[in-house]
């Protein structure tokens, strides 16, 4: 457990859009819990079986939650979806809010845990030959759009040699970008969740009802000019 931050609100977390199935807890108290498992297709018959557990754990039942939190992408869509509509599902029930928060917020909050504070470009898995990216710049402040772009604009677009270099597709972006002397981070396909309750601290809650949309790549399977980086949507 982290040292306990007082927050005087129970916050559920929750990511199912990056590898696995990721869920944390924070107490009113400030106490954490956290579990994780590693699975491509499994995360349906896992989250809820999870929550119950780490729930437990707490001593706690699903009334006592507060907030919900939830990545909302970008990453897998079966994934994404699943998280969202559980979410929404259990806001609705529990009418609580849900804060989301994308997955280069979370993988980049993962870096600044273990110390990183120089300038980040985070590049994430589109299980297609682009890629995702977000830059950050030292304080943690996103840099410009995110994008869903090919190494070769990456390369041009960014002067890479002045960021570290992390996600989860670590090793297929540095050979697909082909340039030396690159500063590379480790791969982290799984950041504790618990930093997803941490991150909703900082955010302002939303009006009542409005829940968190997915991040969407625009006209995935429309045919763009191959040297544009194409936007995401919020």
């Amino acid at each position: 457990m982290n040292d306990p931050i007082h927050t005087g609100k129970t916050i559920l977390a929750f990511d199912t859009a990056l590898t696995g199935c990721n869920v944390a807890l924070m107490t009113a108290e400030g106490d954490d819990y956290s579990e994780q498992v590693e699975t491509q297709r499994d995360q349906a018959k896992l989250l809820v079986p999870m929550t119950q557990d780490i729930l437990k754990r707490a001593e706690l039942t699903y009334q006592d939650i507060d907030l919900i939190v939830v990545t909302n992408g970008p990453g897998s869509f079966t994934g994404l979806r699943l998280g969202l509509a559980t979410a929404r599902a259990l806001a609705l029930a529990l009418d609580c809010p849900v804060i989301g928060i994308n997955s280069f917020d979370f993988v980049r909050a993962h870096y600044q845990k273990n110390g990183i504070r120089d300038p980040l470009l985070v590049v994430l898995e589109t299980k297609r030959q682009d890629f995702y990216v977000q830059a950050y710049d030292g304080s943690g402040q996103p840099q410009g759009d995110p994008v869903a772009t090919s190494a070769a604009n990456i390369a041009e677009y960014y002067d890479l040699l002045a960021y570290k270099i992390g996600g989860d597709c670590i090793e297929r972006v540095v050979a697909d970008v082909g340039l030396d002397n690159l500063s590379v981070l480790g791969n982290i396909m799984q950041p504790d969740p618990i930093l997803l309750c941490y991150l909703a601290l900082s955010r302002p809650l939303p009006e009542a009802g409005e829940r968190p949309e997915p991040l969407y790549l625009r006209g995935a399977d429309v045919s763009l000019p191959k040297n544009l980086p194409r936007q995401l949507e919020r």
